[in-house]
C-alpha cells in the first residue's frame, strides 16, 4: 500500500501504525516532509489498522488501512 503524505516544510514526520485497540505496531521515521511511503504489511495479521502521520506530539492525519489475508 502506498501512502502519500505532506507535513509543514522543515518537519520530519513519523508514520505510526496502530491496531484497533490503539497499540502501536509499527513506527517509521519518514525522510522528508512530503512524499510517498510504501507500507510493508507482510508481518501484519488480517485486520483493520490506523496509519497516522505524526509530528512531535501532534497527529497531522490518520487513515484507515485494511489488511486481508487469504
Amino acid at each position: 500500500t502506498q501512502l502519500n503524505y505532506r507535513a509543514a516544510q522543515g518537519m520530519q514526520p513519523t508514520l505510526q501504525l496502530t491496531d484497533v485497540r490503539g497499540r502501536v505496531v509499527q513506527t517509521m521515521q519518514l525522510p522528508n516532509h512530503e512524499g510517498t511511503y510504501t507500507l510493508d504489511a507482510t508481518e501484519l495479521g488480517t485486520g483493520i489498522y490506523f496509519c497516522s502521520l505524526v509530528s512531535g506530539t501532534e497527529v497531522l492525519a490518520t487513515q484507515k488501512v485494511s489488511v486481508v489475508r487469504e
